[in-house]
């Protein structure tokens, strides 16, 4: 998401669930599918677009999570890691996220 113009299409295009309907002989439902983009990044999609002065959509905020992972005092998600440190709940997410990268599931 280097540039700022193209947010709107990333966060829109891949997660619109529906796959593009074409003209074809065969009548057939299109494909669907659901996808969540994971933000740690330092700046919000929300932050980003106020940069610009837009307004986020509700949809961009379903489709774009963002996690306060903030390595300042307060510590975002790794201040409430209840039952891990923060070194674990990292390494925890990493390998979660690593094993379940790109699965699919039915509805």
């Amino acid at each position: 998401m280097e540039k700022i113009k193209t947010m709107n299409p990333t966060t829109q295009s891949p997660t619109n669930s529906v796959h593009p309907a074409r003209q074809q002989r065969i009548l057939r439902l299109p494909a669907r599918w659901r996808l969540v983009f994971l933000s740690t990044g330092e700046v919000t999609l929300e932050s980003h677009l106020a940069s610009i002065g837009k307004r986020v959509k509700a949809g961009q905020q379903v489709r774009v999570i963002d996690l306060s992972a903030d390595a300042g005092a307060q510590m975002g998600v790794f201040n409430h890691s209840h039952d891990m440190n923060a070194a674990d709940l990292a390494d925890h997410l990493k390998q979660q996220s690593r094993q379940h990268y790109g699965c699919l599931a039915l509805d």
